[in-house]
């Protein structure tokens, strides 16, 4: 980590140096997109970055947007209260390349067929970048973030247009939905996932928003051309492997979100039906189970009201995980409280019906219900005990 940091010092003081210099005629600016991969929540999707090599003026650096640590919990709490800040850095190609080559993540370069001054409008425009709060900015992993901010620094240094080819050869749909594939090898990231963001993303998406994933940014260059007038070119110029791609995704465990919850609603089942036939009430059981769905309909409370950001907007999953729950752990702890025990488990099955029936039209990879599922019939199996316990007691 200090030998790094004292790098990106060095190369940062060398970019301020030659920033004062033109680019020479060797310069060429590539696009590098990493392949997708497990290393951390934020890598499954691949990554982009930009690449500047003149030997004229004997540099060679990567400019890599969006650094932070990933494997850092706290950074995605921050993420989804939408105060997650970023740098853009700067590090030394080879460095860069060997990293990649020692996780094996493959990466592609692809060289822009920019003209002189093109290239100098770039170079000038990732500097002045790189200058600004010290390359800080604020990250949206869907809007800001590594495929989207190079993509808007390659089109302003563009003087003509960039004309794209075949909008309908790109997946189509949602953030939610182009994600999905990325996400599925990790079931507990994809479970968090479309628990905690909201409907929002689950609506369409122009082709240029379909480009925060860098394989649809890399599909839609090698068919872009720039047009300038009555000239037009291909914006790329060459591609080529850099790393190959040898890293393998690891195999889901056998405890993915679906299999606990199916675990779960089956040993709830086992210990009711026990409760019934000694006639009994475990109320550890619902205090638990009431508990945990508390807390995370607090969680998911705060994501649509304090911290509210667009991607977790509208969340159907607060209809049936919700801070009331907790209020529900009071009534079932005392037996003071049966009678608005009762109330509760009224309350609860119909709040679970239409949860059910708002994720199954309206939620984000509806067919991810079937993972919600479990958990939703576990709740609302103590519910339906507790209202036949209360009614058989009561006569």
């Amino acid at each position: 980590m200090y030998r790094n940091a004292v790098l990106l010092i060095l190369l940062h003081v060398s970019l301020l140096i030659h920033a004062a210099k033109p680019l020479t005629d060797k310069a060429q600016f590539s696009l590098l997109i990493g392949a997708p991969n497990g290393v951390s929540v934020f890598s499954v999707f691949g990554h982009a970055a930009m690449r500047i090599n003149d030997p004229g003026l004997n540099i060679d650096y990567i400019f890599n947007y969006g650094v932070f640590d990933g494997t850092n919990v706290e950074n995605i709490l921050q993420l989804l209260k939408g105060n997650l800040y970023c740098e853009l850095w700067v590090y030394d190609t080879e460095e860069y390349l060997e990293e990649s080559r020692r996780m094996g993540i493959g990466l592609k370069e692809h060289i822009l067929s920019f003209l002189p001054e093109e290239k100098e409008t770039l170079w000038q425009y990732l500097i002045a970048m790189g200058e600004r709060q010290h390359g800080r900015y604020r990250y949206d992993i869907l809007r800001t973030n590594c495929a989207t901010l190079p993509l808007m620094a390659i089109e302003k240094a563009a003087p003509g247009k960039i004309i794209y080819g075949d909008s309908t050869a790109l997946p189509s749909g949602g953030y939610d939905h182009l994600a999905y594939p990325y996400l599925k090898p990790y079931p507990w990231a994809c479970f968090l996932a479309y628990l905690f963001f909201g409907n929002a993303i689950g609506q369409p998406l122009s082709f240029k928003e379909s480009l925060f994933l860098p394989d649809n940014l890399e599909a839609a260059f090698q068919s872009a051309v720039i047009v300038t007038g009555s000239d037009s070119r291909p914006l790329i110029a060459s591609t080529d492997t850099m790393v190959e791609n040898t890293r393998k995704n690891t195999a889901p465990g056998f405890f993915t979100p679906s299999t606990v919850g199916w675990l779960l609603l089956a040993a709830v089942l086992v210990l009711s039906l026990i409760e019934w036939k000694k006639k009994r009430y475990f109320r550890a059981i619902d205090c638990t189970l009431f508990g945990i769905a508390g807390l995370c309909g607090i969680i998911i409370f705060l994501l649509n009201t304090v911290f509210a950001e667009w991607y977790t907007l509208f969340n159907y999953h607060l209809s049936w995980l919700h801070p009331l729950h907790l209020s529900g752990v009071v009534f079932f702890a005392f037996g003071k409280f049966n009678k608005q025990a009762y109330y509760y488990h009224l309350f609860n099955l119909a709040a679970l019906l239409a949860g059910a029936i708002l994720l199954s039209v309206f939620g984000i990879e509806a067919m991810l219900l079937i993972v919600a599922a479990p958990f939703m019939l576990t709740l609302g199996t103590r519910s339906i005990f507790g209202l036949i316990r209360y009614n058989k007691n009561k006569k």
